[in-house]
């Protein structure tokens, strides 16, 4: 009898890992049937011939168009933005559209100058996410009512209301208050907050280094306009370091000064400004339209600046791009377009642009 009870025993607990193996492997099965599906709806959305079907199936299944250092942008969002972007453009007043910010979308010109919205869209939206990734790297958090105090400073800014805010947000891009944090407060305040922590911790060596040789030189009796040509940095260098006339309030703060009181002709000591590092000599000093002018010539070292550094940890991330219409270009750590002809056209476009009204860029 014990023997009988064992065996029965023992198919019972052969029965429960039978059914364990069978439960494991449908749920396996599914799973990387599933995958198997998500991919290739994926491929479809990105290379289907037809764009009306790859619309129609990223409305339903949040496909990434693009995965940057991890983070997933769906065609979702993007194609939300560009829907947004179109609104602003076909909404604007006959004054703005005799420069150019009236656009009809639905003519063959339009169509391509939509793409390039587009493309720019989905470069800011990559940004957005490099940004967020390295904030949070550094501790970087914002809370509900820092986002709340930020959209409250940028109504008292434009001396208008919350309900006007809305009102406009609704009209121009058809987002809600809550959208508009979303999309544009949110990565403006930790972009700021990025460039805030970049500017303690940039190091100023090497630019401290160079313009302390060029002090140097000067005081070894090297003519000013040989340092200048040696030592600084930007395009005053071929001219000695001649900015030509400039009105002082047009200068850094910290050479305002400068300019205002030091005796003509003389050497500055070593000037540091939030750009870099200045030794200056104020050449001459005149009174033009009522306005004050002034003619000055500097040796400067540029100190590393926060569109530099992102640019630089932008190259550095990991960037896939789905839609084939477009290439991650490393070197310039941007979306570009693939088609050599959108690129020549976009190129044409720009030089005749007046520059993008519109809160998203």
């Amino acid at each position: 009898m014990s023997q009988q009870n064992t065996q029965s025993e023992n198919h019972t607990e052969v029965g429960k890992k039978r059914r364990v193996v069978r439960v494991r492997t449908v749920f396996f099965g599914l799973v990387i049937a599933g995958m198997c599906t998500m991919l290739a709806l994926a491929l479809l959305v990105a290379f289907a011939p037809d764009a009306s079907v790859g619309m129609v199936l990223r409305r339903v299944f949040p496909f990434p168009v693009a995965i940057a250092d991890g983070a997933f942008i769906s065609y979702g969002e993007l194609d939300k933005d560009r829907e947004s972007v179109r609104r602003f453009y076909e909404s604007q007043s006959d004054d703005l559209a005799e420069k150019g910010f009236r656009v009809d979308f639905s003519t063959p010109d339009g169509k391509s100058r939509l793409r390039i919205r587009e493309k720019d869209i989905l470069n800011k939206l990559i940004e957005d996410r490099i940004v967020l990734f390295l904030a949070r790297g550094k501790g970087i958090r914002f809370s509900d009512a820092d986002v709340a105090a930020k959209v409250d400073e940028a109504i008292r800014e434009q001396g208008g209301s919350r309900e006007n805010l809305e009102s406009q947000l609704s009209r121009f891009y058809g987002w809600s208050l809550l959208e508009f944090q979303e999309k544009i407060v949110v990565p403006s305040l930790y972009r700021e907050a990025l460039e805030t922590s970049f500017a303690k911790e940039r190091d100023v060596t090497a630019a401290k280094t160079k313009i302390e040789k060029a002090a140097s030189e000067l005081k070894n009796g090297t003519a000013f306009d040989t340092v200048a040509e040696t030592f600084s940095e930007g395009d005053s260098k071929k001219d000695g370091g001649d900015l030509g006339w400039t009105n002082i309030d047009a200068l850094v703060p910290e050479l305002q000064e400068v300019a205002r009181t030091q005796s003509i002709g003389s050497v500055s000591s070593i000037l540091e400004s939030t750009l870099g590092f200045h030794i200056v000599v104020v050449a001459d000093r005149k009174t033009e339209s009522g306005t004050n002018m002034v003619r000055i010539r500097q040796i400067f070292t540029r100190k590393p600046s926060f569109p530099e550094w992102l640019a630089e940890k932008k190259r550095e991330a990991v960037v896939f791009i789905l839609p084939r219409r477009y290439l991650w270009d490393a070197e310039s750590a941007s979306v570009i377009f693939r088609d050599e002809a959108m690129r020549a056209f976009e190129k044409n476009a720009l030089q005749q642009s007046e520059g993008d009204p519109s809160l998203i860029f």
